[in-house]
């Protein structure tokens, strides 16, 4: 089940993006929420190997590509269990502002219709929406999304924002709901951070 949910959060967050090395790229794990901004027992996690575990609705592609572009990812868990927390960074510095924005709309469009995905081979019935939250950076949206896994329901509250030419995706999943409060304090840190 762990495994499961390192798949949807690494994968999730997805912003399209593919890397190209470049001089002018900057260091996005700086960026990133540290573990000292999480709550006492809190730790890192590896969704590493993610990639290619979920397909479908939930990894969209924007249509941008970037000369320099860069990204991060960070996981945490409580007590390396459940809640989990995951965070993407993305960065599109040789794209204009107007490219991005049309970017961060299909993303959002995408997001808003998906309704099934292949999670490692197997075909997962989603339940996702928007739902009301405050604004972030300079564009932002937030979905909530609920599927089972062996039985077991899953709920997922993800904001999506663009801060400047950066794309922040920061993603709370646990065991039938997550903690609201909690969820907008992770997204706040995330955003801050964001230069």
């Amino acid at each position: 089940m762990k495994r499961v949910l390192a798949v949807v959060a690494a994968t999730a967050l997805s912003v399209g993006l593919t890397t190209v090395a470049s001089a002018t790229a900057p260091n996005l794990s700086r960026e990133l929420l540290s573990i000292d901004q999480m709550p006492t027992g809190w730790s890192v996690t590896n969704a590493g190997g993610a990639e290619g575990g979920l397909s479908g609705c939930l990894s969209p592609r924007i249509g941008i590509k970037p000369v320099a572009s860069a990204k991060a990812s960070v996981t945490f868990a409580d007590g390396g269990n459940f809640p989990e927390v995951a965070e993407d960074l993305a960065t599109y510095g040789s794209a204009s502002i107007t490219t991005i924005k049309r970017g961060f709309a299909t993303l959002i469009t995408t997001l808003d219709h998906c309704r099934s995905a292949t999670l490692n081979g197997k075909r997962t019935t989603l339940q996702i929406g928007q739902m009301s939250f405050p604004q972030y950076g300079n564009q932002s949206a937030a979905f909530v999304l609920t599927f089972s896994v062996s039985g077991v329901n899953v709920a997922v509250d993800m904001v999506m924002a663009r801060v400047g030419t950066t794309m922040v995706a920061v993603l709370e999943a646990d065991v039938t709901t997550v903690d609201v409060s909690q969820f907008r304090g992770f997204v706040v840190k995330a955003v801050a951070k964001v230069k």
